[in-house]
């Protein structure tokens, strides 16, 4: 991942530009590159001295690698340092005045093999895909991509950044972005005691038989969808998915298709598989490792479940049995000897006819050895030895032996020419194979979207495969979503992960919001009665519908969300200069800018880390301006009293005992 900043400064009266409004300190672009599988994320942003927005970037991709551009400001260095340092990332700086004076777009226009005649981008017929989405970004995206692209050319993999098809923003627009503290406070990827996936969200969710179905699975846990037709098709799938798995679809199309999905355990890594023979980095096997599952796949099993219900399914399975995807792996694989290629046999790896100049070596080296060969019975019948045959020691072959009381070996003058004429041939023959494999590398990189598009359809189809199973557990419902009223009623609900290890110990509990109603709950009561428990179970339940996952419920009905937002616990950053207090506040203010009428709210104990006085204060204040301004859905957890009895505050709940209905 690339960071490049640049500062925002206010200019008051006339200083010649238009002043920022708000409290952003700096603007970010940023470009993130996963070169084992050809994806490409990037984004722009301004943020605040907190850098919540490029905190939330670095959890979405967990970069193995930072590199920093010269100019970033203390307070970016120490987020990023500091992240690098807890998950043992390897930082490193950009050179300074690496790309003045107009070298970002020419660096990169060069690479392209195009040139822009001006800022918007001015593109020949030929433009490649990858530059044409480079022109349409900001220009400190691209200045992120061209520190990029000088880092990748060291290690000769630069041409990740060809495939403009792949290139995609952190969030789409249909897509909701987590923030880092709704992340780590729900437990949405890890846990908060010992930092692994056991007891996440992530953790109920996988149930996911492939390498790269993990990492989609990943983001779909992390961006949940704001569209509510996407999501309907993902729950149609899901629905499907989970009739083939039970009884009722035994011996119809949908069973098929559940026996068909459980054979994607049994793939390599496809997605990292092609990306490596993009590179041409790739082992001589690695052709039949993703052609061979693929037509397998597509001929004998999802050819015979097209019919399905589903829209999203019916796309999906076609984007797997493409007529042209079987027919390009099918015509790339003949052309390849799958036993040389298992055994690393760069000579006989290319069957007959395929590659003539490789043939022609063949040709050639077979005739010498029909030369040599025709050298042996004069030699026998001087020699008197009626089995001679030519003998090799160490390196050298095509000896002939004389043996008297001391064996004499040597090279008679006619075998040392066609031995010499031999280890040319030799020679040119290991050339040819290489450049054939060259050839073969680059034909089946010309095919490279249209198996990428393959994998990501198995790779989508793993995913709804993994929902499915967790909606076939006992007391999961489909949740519905209304049009427009804001609106969210859960009945039954219940803590998706304490559900799957308390078992029938949980004890359900009802929620109701309404845009027309109550749109907050203040809840407070004694320690340990389950508060936290109660509003971090509404805010799964949430976060799992617009996945496109059935919920631990009786019955769900909301509207479509377009954030989450939470505020919980008490952590400072003392090493990067932030009080307990201060991190208070900073969550709360990101809230508050933030936060639309349809996203949902949840604070834990706000105005902890100050006095009382100015703690209830602060609390009061934030309820008031949630439910009188912003009027979101808030779930609002404190002690202070004086919060609970205000006039303004309309629906106050206590909780009991854990797990206990409010």
């Amino acid at each position: 991942m690339c960071v490049v900043e640049e500062a925002i400064t206010e200019h008051k009266g006339n200083a010649g530009k238009d002043e920022v409004r708000g409290s952003f300190d700096a603007r970010f672009g940023v470009v993130a590159v996963e070169t084992s599988t050809g994806d490409v994320m990037y984004g722009h942003f301004m943020d605040t001295v907190t850098r919540t927005e490029l905190e939330s970037r670095l959890l979405a991709c967990a970069p193995a690698e930072l590199f920093l551009s010269a100019s970033l400001s203390t307070s970016t260095k120490k987020l990023l340092m500091d992240y690098a340092g807890a998950a043992d990332v390897r930082a490193e700086k950009t050179p300074e005045n690496s790309f003045e004076n107009g070298g970002t777009v020419a660096a990169l226009a060069d690479f392209y093999g195009s040139l822009a005649s001006s800022k918007k981008g001015c593109l020949d017929e030929k433009v490649d895909a990858g530059l044409e989405a480079l022109m349409t970004m900001p220009e400190i995206v691209v200045a992120a991509f061209a520190h990029i692209f000088a880092y990748l050319k060291q290690f000769h993999l630069e041409n990740v950044l060809r495939l403009g098809a792949l290139f995609r923003p952190f969030a789409g627009q249909q897509e909701m972005t987590l923030s880092p503290n709704t992340i780590r406070q729900l437990e949405i990827l890890h846990n908060q005691t010992d930092g692994t996936e056991n007891g996440s969200l992530f953790w109920l969710m996988n149930h996911t038989k492939t390498a790269f179905g993990v990492r989609l699975l990943k983001y779909w846990v992390t961006h949940p969808l704001r569209d509510r037709m996407l999501i309907s098709q993902r729950l149609d799938a899901v629905a499907e998915i989970a009739e083939s798995i039970g009884d009722k679809g035994r011996g119809t199309t949908v069973a098929t298709l559940a026996s068909t999905l459980l054979l994607l355990g049994k793939l390599p890594d496809l997605e990292r598989g092609i990306t490596r023979i993009y590179h041409k980095t790739a082992t001589y096997e690695a052709p039949f490792l993703f052609c061979n599952p693929v037509v397998i796949l597509s001929d004998r099993n999802f050819q015979r479940v097209r019919d399905t219900r589903s829209a999203l399914l019916s796309r999906l399975i076609s984007a797997v049995t493409s007529t042209s995807v079987i027919d390009h792996a099918n015509k790339l694989v003949t052309s390849l000897n799958a036993e040389a290629a298992v055994a690393g046999d760069k000579i006989n790896l290319f069957v007959a006819g395929q590659y003539p100049e490789v043939d022609e070596c063949k040709e050639n080296i077979k005739s010498i050895e029909e030369d040599l060969e025709s050298f042996l019975p004069s030699y026998r019948k001087l020699l008197k030895c009626s089995n001679l045959e030519y003998l090799s020691v160490l390196e050298t072959s095509f000896l002939v032996e004389i043996g008297t009381k001391k064996a004499n070996r040597y090279h008679p003058p006619e075998v040392l020419e066609a031995s010499e004429r031999m280890a040319l041939a030799k020679e040119q023959l290991n050339i040819s194979c290489a450049k054939a494999w060259d050839m073969f590398l680059t034909d089946f990189t010309s095919y490279h979207m249209e198996f990428r598009a393959a994998v990501q359809a198995l790779a989508a189809l793993d995913c709804l495969d993994s929902l499915a199973v967790v909606s076939c557990n006992q007391g999961y419902v489909r949740p519905e979503f209304v049009d427009e009223a804001c609106l969210l009623k859960i009945e039954g609900g219940r803590h998706p992960v304490l559900d799957s290890t308390l078992q029938d110990a949980f004890v359900p509990n009802d929620t109701v919001l309404s845009g027309e109603g109550e749109r907050s709950q203040i809840i407070t009561g004694p320690n340990m009665g389950g508060k936290s428990c109660y509003i971090r179970q509404v805010a799964l339940i949430t976060i799992m519908s617009q996945i496109g996952s059935y919920v631990p419920a009786v019955t769900a009905k909301l509207h479509v969300f377009d954030a989450v937002f939470t505020r919980m616990g008490a952590m400072d950053r003392i090493q990067r200069g932030s009080s307990t207090f201060f991190e208070e506040l900073s969550e709360t203010s990101t809230i508050l800018h933030k936060a639309t009428s349809r996203s949902l709210v949840v604070i834990i104990e706000l105005g902890r880390g100050t006095s009382t006085h100015n703690g209830v204060a602060i609390a009061y204040a934030t309820v008031h301006h949630l439910l009188q301004e912003v009027q979101c859905f808030t779930l609002f957890i404190t002690h202070y009293l004086n919060v609970t009895s205000g006039s303004t505050i309309p629906y106050v709940i206590s909780c009991g005992e854990p797990g206990r209905r409010p």
